[in-house]
């Protein structure tokens, strides 16, 4: 059986399951606490297939892609150790870095669904991601809208605020260009390849929360070395840099949408091709939401004999 077939059997199987067969692991009594955060976190929608197949490209495609991405992220976050290990300040200096942090977040990411993309490519009867308990399957969600949400911003305050004082060497600018360009370039390949098809308005207040709590790493590393600041913008004694305080969220936020409508629009072209039919749920009319109802229109007649 050729990798399409698998694929589209294995699509045809998902399609008839019931929302708690799709995402299994799930909690099944409405009066538990888990059940409420399942809910709570949509984890009804989640399709184990879609982060590891592709509209556009063979899964054996997707897969190499994604293991270029994580290896040349593995390099780069090494030299950043090495960096690092070399400073005054110690190993430990970089997790100081927003940026830093979340090109981790990244590599995390490429690594684990590179994982998960090599174990569908084998075949689906060895797929596991769909066998996961339903926490790890949202902590890769969460991972993934992170970097969807976090690196546009980065790269923006980079190139505005930043950039012209780092400049000091020609690694230096390979560093910075690799983790304020080459990644967002890397994500969003990513996104146009991949099938994941929901950004979650639910998850937006952890992804604040995930912000709030580097904000409060950076002001403990301030009162460990008085007068450094991680950014110099990070300042809160200057009046001025309080709008940055107010900013930053508000720039996430708006990140996080204009990455959910994109998903939103990648879904309804794939549809609009009859590329979505191959593997699009079934979703029962009372678990659908206006992201489904999006999804769904102007499907053409043809696809549905897919």
């Amino acid at each position: 059986m050729t990798e399409a077939q698998q694929a589209l059997d294995f699509g045809r199987t998902m399609d008839a399951a019931s929302p708690s067969q799709r995402s299994k692991g799930g909690p099944t009594d409405p009066k538990t606490f888990s059940y409420k955060i399942w809910k709570w976190h949509r984890m009804d929608l989640f399709d184990p297939v879609r982060p590891v197949s592709s509209f556009i490209v063979p899964t054996s495609v997707l897969l190499c892609v994604r293991v270029l991405f994580l290896l040349y992220g593995i390099i780069v976050h090494v030299y950043t150790w090495v960096q690092a290990s070399r400073s005054p300040l110690g190993f430990w200096s970089w997790a100081q870095y927003f940026t830093d942090m979340t090109y981790f977040g990244l590599i995390v990411y490429f690594g684990v669904i590179s994982f998960h993309t090599l174990i569908y490519f084998r075949g689906v009867e060895n797929w596991t991601l769909d066998k996961w308990h339903w926490g790890f399957n949202l902590a890769l969600w969460y991972l993934y809208e992170s970097a969807v949400a976090f690196h546009p911003v980065v790269v923006a305050v980079f190139w505005t605020v930043l950039a012209p004082s780092v400049w000091s060497s020609q690694a230096a600018y390979w560093n910075n260009l690799s983790k304020h360009g080459l990644e967002l370039l890397f994500i969003y390949v990513d996104v146009i390849l991949n099938r994941w098809d929901h950004l979650m308005f639910t998850h937006i207040p952890l992804i604040l929360v995930i912000v709030l709590l580097w904000m409060f790493w950076s002001w403990i590393f301030t009162a460990t070395h008085p007068g450094m600041w991680t950014y110099p913008f990070m300042d809160y004694h200057k009046t001025s840099n309080v709008v940055y305080y107010l900013a930053l969220p508000v720039a996430f936020v708006i990140s996080f949408i204009v990455g959910k409508y994109l998903h939103l629009a990648k879904e309804r072209l794939a549809t609009k091709l009859g590329l979505a039919r191959r593997f699009q749920r079934v979703v029962p009319k009372e678990e659908k939401t206006p992201d489904h109802q999006l999804a769904e229109m102007s499907v053409p007649p043809m696809a549905a004999s897919v």
